[in-house]
C-alpha cells in the first residue's frame, strides 16, 4: 500500500516536474554549454573551440566589473536600509491605537479592491 501511495504521488507532481524541467532545468543547462563554447554562432549554430575565453574575457571585463560592484553596493545598502525603514514605518503606525484600523484598511485596501474588481467584471460578463 505504501509504494502505491509513493507512486501516487510522483504521478502528481509529474506535470509540474516535466514544466519546471523543460522551461527552467533545460535552458539553464542549454545557456551554460554555450558559454563554454568560444567563438559561437547562432545562425549556423556553430562555434570554434571549447573552453574557458567567454569567462576570462567577462572577468576583465571594466564594464562587468563595475556593474558587479555596483549591484554588490546597492544589495548592502539598500536591503538592511529598507528593512530598518520598513520596521520602523510599521512599528510606529502599529503604536497609533487610534488609527491603527485606519492605516490596516487603507494598506489592504488594494488587495482587496482588485479581487472585488476583477468579480464585479466577471459578474457583469457573465450576468
Amino acid at each position: 500500500m505504501n509504494n502505491r501511495n509513493n507512486l501516487k504521488g510522483w504521478l502528481y507532481l509529474l506535470p509540474a516536474m516535466v514544466f519546471v524541467g523543460v522551461f527552467m532545468v533545460y535552458p539553464l543547462l542549454d545557456v551554460l554549454i554555450y558559454s563554454f563554447e568560444e567563438g559561437y554562432n547562432f545562425a549556423s549554430q556553430t562555434y570554434n573551440g571549447v573552453g574557458l575565453y567567454n569567462y576570462a574575457y567577462v572577468l576583465h571585463d571594466p564594464y562587468f566589473l563595475q556593474a558587479i560592484r555596483n549591484t554588490f553596493i546597492l544589495v548592502i545598502i539598500t536591503v538592511p536600509l529598507s528593512t530598518g525603514f520598513a520596521l520602523l514605518i510599521s512599528l510606529a503606525l502599529n503604536s497609533l491605537t487610534k488609527l491603527k484600523d485606519l492605516f490596516q484598511t487603507v494598506f489592504f485596501l488594494p488587495y482587496v479592491t482588485n479581487t472585488l474588481a476583477v468579480g464585479l467584471v466577471f459578474m457583469i460578463l457573465f450576468k
